[in-house]
């Protein structure tokens, strides 16, 4: 099996197989670590310089002005390039949803998007005036600081998704798909759903491979995409590991293009992240696995439990578990059993 070059979505679209992370910079008010200024519009340039054709941004990172920026710098026509962003966990009311895309549209300097996705399957409370897109200034925090959530849409995220699904009737997106969901509350949107799913895009490398979570989504016709695909630090003893190494020597590449070309065999597609240009070069670079390697990079992933570079459960309030990896009934472990 040769390294594809896109995969083909449910509605026929396809999308390149290997993208170009952008959330390397961000709001304040988040997490993520703040770049300097401009270093967004020039790693966006220099990927797509360098052949990507795939740009992976959101809302909450703060900086899709700088990802239309890149792009328009590149030279490469829009029409060339697949760009996907996400709805925000402020933006789920379905009141804000065309708002949200609107202003994604308008700071990419954009028309459409490729692909819309709902970033996580968790939604915010906030108190903002009518017809009005809520920012971080709006978002409602309970008396110890955290964010409150609204957990009955965030438990039922079907009008979020009749938003969203309004959204390419009216050309604004071209496909819809989720971040972050797991296979429990897939098949609840699944159930409700009139446009499929295209994509899942959620945390994938060898430190957390979630072998069951990827086979259902392929099983089902919804692709999975790779955000993290190079793990975080906790995973350093795995990207080093001797078999990754010896296999890296033998193709004559680094470790990266290694566990990058093993996930695009896995059928996922690929969203490594990077300022560097050298690096986001050669991120784009991938080799045709053997059978035998690939088999023992797959070996490798399932030695040893499972290890996440990101998990908002605790950073809420109340306490929300995402992803039910220990619940008895709705881990995915559990789930994919139950089909099987």
């Amino acid at each position: 099996m040769t390294v594809p070059s896109t995969f083909k979505l449910n509605n026929g679209q396809e999308i390149p197989a290997v993208g170009l992370g952008t959330g390397i910079q961000s709001n304040p008010a988040t997490s993520l670590t703040i770049q300097r200024k401009g270093e967004v519009a020039k790693a966006v340039e220099a990927a797509l310089k360098a052949g990507y054709r795939h740009i992976d941004c959101a809302w909450g990172y703060g900086n899709e002005e700088e990802v239309g920026e890149g792009i328009r710098a590149s030279g490469v026509p829009r029409s060339e390039i697949f760009i996907t962003s996400k709805l925000f966990e402020i933006h789920h009311h379905p009141e804000h949803v065309e708002l949200a895309i609107k202003d994604t549209l308008n700071k990419l300097k954009t028309d459409y998007l490729d692909l819309y996705l709902m970033h996580w399957n968790i939604n915010f409370q906030v108190d903002v005036p009518a017809g009005q897109l809520p920012g971080w200034d709006h978002v409602v925090k309970a008396d110890n600081g955290k964010i409150k959530l609204d957990v009955p849409l965030s438990d039922d995220v079907t009008p979020t998704w009749r938003a969203l699904e309004a959204l390419v009737e009216k050309g604004l997106a071209k496909s819809i798909g989720i971040s972050n969901f797991n296979i429990n509350r897939t098949k609840k949107l699944l159930k409700e759903a009139k446009i499929k799913p295209v994509a899942n895009q959620v945390e994938l490398s060898i430190q957390i491979p979630q072998f069951e979570l990827v086979q259902w989504l392929q099983d089902n016709g919804i692709v999975p995409e790779a955000y993290s695909p190079l793990g975080g630090t906790e995973g350093t003893h795995l990207r080093e590991n001797k078999v990754v190494v010896a296999i890296a020597e033998k193709h004559k590449v680094h470790g990266a293009t290694i566990l990058l070309s093993w996930l695009l065999k896995r059928g996922i597609v690929v969203l490594p992240k990077s300022v560097t240009p050298s690096r986001i070069e050669a991120n784009f670079q991938t080799v045709d696995l053997s059978d035998d390697e690939f088999k023992q990079i797959n070996d490798l992933a399932k030695s040893h439990p499972p290890n996440r570079v990101c998990d908002q459960s605790t950073s809420f309030e109340p306490y929300y578990d995402i992803y039910q990896e220990n619940d008895p009934e709705f881990s995915d472990k559990v789930q994919f059993a139950k089909e099987k």
